[in-house]
């Protein structure tokens, strides 16, 4: 340790002419206390004073401290130094014109202050993995409020590091090849417009060599991983032809492998002795060896010189113009070695891990993209001053939605599925999806996957070059309002419904949209002027052409199955034959509200403003379009005392949408719900507020579904053919529905049809959750819904917290007994002044306690509640507590399971929707004639209710037998003067008033042939006569 601390504390101080300095002189506190965490640390004052020209630090002076204190890496590359330097960095000189402009091209007259040098420190303490790893060492004998600090931590690890690695005379300090030449202005510019070429080719080095199991995952492990001193050797001495004057010498390349992998880094000690070599260090060594190897030197010759002297660098002689010349052309070899080797790949195997970095874009526009990044996970403005180079920020999962429909690149290909699926593939991990976040390389990775899935027949390279010009650089200081609107879009409860609906509400879309030709040409994206009309407004669906780019590197023609390719969009007509479809306009919406709603969705981004009639909306964009519907339509009387929430206006309108999906594809959406959403995990239990249930309500329907969809369909149960609508053919009957009226009315006389409800029947329960399940039908017949609610969920709760209990005390070694005892006994006991009876005490009338609330139990509750929210005239809550109910009464064996069923059939019959809910009260008629026949009261309540939904729909003669079998069932249960009764007969009255709608038809009968011996057709052999004395006499007479 004490050669460590000789090493580490002792820096050139120039204020006591280049003498070693203590580190413990600056304002930090005293050695001791920067020792504390068990490795030598260093003052950042020594620092700043070691490098500091007359004002402050150079770039130069800068470039030479990170590569000195090894900072300098795969984490913490050149570009990444010279951009925090462009940052921070300011004008040494003012000449009276104003602040000269500054590129990272052209470093020069600017320096780092003090506070500038530490904030520059703090970057890399931020972002080098290295100083990371220095850091979580130094958090274990840290403070726990300093520990609980991340920058802290950081900042501690890099003086850590620093003061481990950074020597007092560096060799650096007599490298003129490094100072005057490597780090002039000339070869920074080459650094600047190089690196990403640099790491791609470092990159491709490191699955040359093996060192990565998959190409994608350099996105995150390149960061982590150093070549081996070999493969650089190889490398280097391969790099130029001997036909074009290569190999390298062997002399120069290693030499510069000894300089620049810090091999002696001080006169006295040895600071790195790794053979292993990072990014930074693998450009020194290129540029080292072409200011120094004969190789590039013949490359180099004019055929017309013949001056040996020219062939090598003379650093005497040669000045960093010619040394950044010499260095472009070595490049040269470099980058054609890389295009080589991207050729030699498989095409099929590597295209699709294709990363940004690969994109020729990507070094230019990088910084736009880090900036889009920080603007969206931090909502800063965009401005110059930004510090986007933390690789802390993450990006949750509701802002990246909000991002990519921002951008505006979303279509039929890139939907929200797409980018769901693509997102958690890569922000894996057991929390719910909209918990998760990104980082900066994973957000590269995803954009470079939603590229590939939207320009699908063009390379990889080509498709995120595509993405970042058409949509993500024209974002750059683009700054787009948020509307309140937008901010309830993008909320995790909507995104999940989006999820969940996009996949069925497409075969809607395609039904309506509009078909669009894509051509695959070389020449970029061409987008045909005036695509979509004037002519529109007479041919809606007219075909529009729009180019996309293939590889410009494959020198095939394209194939005529490539050529031509089909999108769907939705025009503005389409939108409003859409909505036409599903009842919106003009019952809700006037036909002059739909182009607001049209304009106000495709043109909400500023840079992809289009006329109306010219632009047209993607699936993720009809979405929102019907979300905008919603909240407007259900903010009108009559419905905006009904709604008290914007998430039950859109489950209103989704209602409509199923309903109108069902009359399509005569089949209910086949949702599932996803299984990493949080509200498939949520319980009814803990609730006491009817606010709480609403929420929970909300957002499990949100989450999973709409109540019209079979979650777990049950084919044993309701057979193969649930919800198909039945053609009404009967025996030898053929239906056809006749209108009363010629206008298709039904007759003012005839009156509507009654249905009968459901009887619900309490289960035996434990005092005092009897009584308050009492109290609770009370407050429901008294129109008192929310102390109804309140008090079912107080019921339930109170059942529930008996059962813990009881558990409990089971557990301490107690017997479970039965809760009426025990509850009981305790009370009694209070009121008599005696010690309370035991569980095991039962008195015979206590029910038997059990470990937890059973289904049936929890069935009652849901479907209570649900007809609370129903008597309150909020259908949309309580077919979500009749859903619930379903889910549980799937699992349930026995006629409870055609409550949930029966109770939805009722709502649904009273929003009108006859169909649906006929359907319903078939599958519900299946359960109950299985479970207990057909002559029950239960089994005739359901034969009533179906023959009101056939009496609707028109469909008189199967209505009326459903209504005399409802007949035949109550006078046998009830007799003649119930009530239920006298509804279905007045039912069956009613229908046999109306004319019957079936015929009867007969095949058609041909004559039947009659067999050939009836007719005679074969005649008898007549016999010869024989003659005398021989043959047959004749016959008689």
């Amino acid at each position: 340790m004490a050669g460590d601390e000789e090493k580490g504390v002792k820096i050139a101080d120039p204020k006591n002419d280049g003498a070693p300095a203590e580190v413990g002189e600056g304002e930090e506190g005293s050695e001791e206390e920067l020792r504390a965490a068990g490795r030598p640390m260093v003052n950042p004052d020594v620092i700043f004073d070691r490098y500091r020209g007359n004002r402050g630090v150079s770039v130069q002076s800068w470039l030479k401290f990170c590569r000195d204190a090894l900072l300098l890496d795969n984490s913490w590359t050149y570009y990444d130094a010279l951009h925090a330097f462009d940052d921070l960095a300011e004008h040494d000189h003012d000449d009276g014109d104003g602040e000269e402009e500054y590129s990272l091209n052209d470093p020069s007259g600017r320096i780092l202050g003090y506070d500038a040098f530490l904030l520059a420190l703090r970057r890399v303490a931020r972002q080098s993995s290295a100083v990371y790893e220095y850091g979580q060492h130094a958090k274990q004998t840290m403070d726990e409020a300093e520990a609980l600090d991340e920058m802290e931590v950081r900042w501690t690890g890099l003086r850590q590091y620093v003061g481990e690695f950074l020597q007092a005379n560096p060799r650096s300090d007599d490298d003129t090849l490094l100072v005057d030449f490597i780090y002039s202005e000339e070869v920074i510019a080459v650094i600047v417009e190089c690196e990403y070429k640099f790491r791609r080719t470092y990159k491709r080095l490191l699955k040359q060599n093996g060192k990565i199991p998959k190409w994608e995952d350099l996105a995150t492990t390149h960061r982590h991983m150093k070549m081996d001193q070999n493969s650089v050797q190889k490398f280097l001495r391969d790099l130029v032809p001997k036909e074009l004057g290569g190999p390298i010498r062997q002399e120069d390349w290693s030499t510069a492998l000894r300089a620049s992998n810090h091999e002696s880094t001080s006169k006295e000690t040895s600071g790195k002795t790794s053979g292993e070599a990072t990014l930074p260090e693998v450009m020194e060594m290129i540029f080292r060896c072409a200011m120094g190897g004969t190789g590039v030197s013949w490359a180099m010759r004019d055929e017309t010189d013949t001056e040996t002297e020219r062939r090598h660098f003379d650093q005497e002689r040669d000045g960093p113009m010619e040394a950044a010349d010499r260095i472009r052309v070595l490049l040269e070899f470099v980058w054609d070695w890389l295009e080589s080797e991207r050729k030699m790949d498989d095409k099929e195997s590597e295209d699709h891990t294709v990363l940004m970095e690969e994109c020729p874009l990507y070094d230019t526009a990088h910084t736009d993209l880090q900036m889009i990044f920080m603007h969206y996970c931090t909502n800063e403005p965009y401005s110059e001053a930004m510090d986007y180079s933390n690789p802390l920020l993450t990006m949750p999962s509701t802002t990246l939605f909000r991002f990519c429909a921002d951008a505006g690149f979303m279509d039929s290909r890139v939907t929200y599925t797409a980018i769901y699926e693509r997102y958690t593939s890569l922000a894996a991990g057991k929390s719910p999806w909209e918990k998760r976040s990104i980082n900066y390389s994973f957000f590269c990775r995803l954009l470079s996957g939603l590229a590939r899935i939207k320009y699908q027949e063009a390379r990889s390279v080509v498709a995120i070059t595509m993405l970042l010009e058409q949509w993500l650089v024209p974002m750059v200081s683009l700054t787009i309002t948020s509307t309140e609107l937008k901010d309830f879009l993008f909320t995790e409860d909507m995104l999940s419904f989006f999820l969940i609906y996009e996949t069925h509400i497409g075969k809607m879309f395609d039904k309506h949209a509009t078909t669009r030709e894509v051509i695959l040409t070389r020449h970029g994206i061409e987008h045909t002027p005036g695509s979509a009309a004037p002519n529109a407004l007479e041919e809606p669906h007219k075909k529009i052409k729009r180019a996309v780019v293939l590889d410009e590197d494959d020198g095939e023609e394209p194939t005529a199955k490539n050529e031509r390719k089909q999108t769907k969009t939705m025009t503005l007509i389409d939108l409003n034959s859409f909505l036409k479809a599903l009842r919106f306009v003009p019952d809700m919406l006037t036909v002059e509200e739909v182009p607001e709603i049209f304009d106000a969705v495709v043109n909400s981004n500023p840079h992809l403003q289009m006329a109306i009639n010219d632009a047209s909306m993607c699936l993720s964009q009809l979405l929102q379009a019907l979300t905008s519907c919603a909240l407007i339509m259900y903010s009108r009387p009559p419905y905006s005392s009904k709604y008290a929430t914007r998430e039950e206006k859109v489950l209103a309108m989704m209602e409509k949408v199923e309903v109108t999906y069902y009359s399509m594809y005569t089949r209910f959406m086949p949702l599932e719900p996803k299984s990493n959403f949080p509200a498939m995990e949520w319980k009814l239990t803990g609730m006491t507020k009817e606010s709480q249930l609403r929420e929970f309500l909300i957002a499990r329907r949100l989450q999973r579904g709409m109540s019209l969809v079979a979650v777990t369909p049950k084919t044993h149960l309701l057979g193969d053919n649930e919800g198909i609508v039945s053609n009404g053919v009967a025996a030898q009957r053929q239906y056809a529905p006749i209108p009363e009226r010629a206008d298709g009315k039904r007759t003012v006389s005839l009156g509507m049809p009654s249905i009968v409800r459901e009887q619900l029947f309490a289960p035996q329960a434990p005092y005092p959750v009897g009584p308050l399940m009492e109290t609770a039908l009370i407050h429901h017949n008294a129109a008192r819904y929310k102390a109804a609610v309140e008090t079912y969920l107080q019921a339930l709760n109170t059942w529930n917290s008996m059962i813990l209990e009881a558990a409990e005390h089971a557990k301490l070694g107690g017997t479970v007994g039965t809760l009426n005892s025990t509850v009981r006994s305790t009370k009694e006991a209070e009121d008599d002044g005696e010690p309370p009876l035991s569980p095991q005490q039962d008195d015979g009338q206590g029910v038997e306690m059990q470990n937890e609330i059973d289904n049936v139990q929890l069935l009652f509750f849901f479907i209570s509640l649900g007809g609370v929210y129903e008597s309150a005239g909020l259908d949309e809550l309580a077919l979500a507590c009749y859903t619930e109910g379903r889910l549980i009464g799937d699992t349930v064996k026995g006629a409870e399971m055609a409550l949930a069923y029966s109770a939805m059939g009722n709502v649904l019959f009273h929003l009108g929707q006859h169909t649906v809910a006929l359907s319903f009260f078939q599958s519900a008629l299946k359960i109950r004639e299985s479970a207990i026949g057909e002559r029950h009261m239960d089994t005739g309540l359901l034969y009533n209710n179906i023959g009101a939904c056939y009496d609707l729909l028109n469909r008189v003669t199967e209505a009326s037998e459903s209504y005399g079998k409802a007949c035949d069932v109550f006078q046998f249960e009830f007799g003649l003067t119930h009530p239920r009764t006298a509804t279905a007969m007045r039912n069956l009255a009613r229908v046999k008033q109306r004319r019957f709608d079936f015929h009867v038809s007969f095949a058609p009968r041909h004559p039947t042939p009659c067999p050939a011996k009836l007719l005679g057709g074969e005649k008898k052999k007549k016999g010869k006569k024989g003659k005398k004395g021989g043959g047959k006499g004749k016959k008689k007479k």
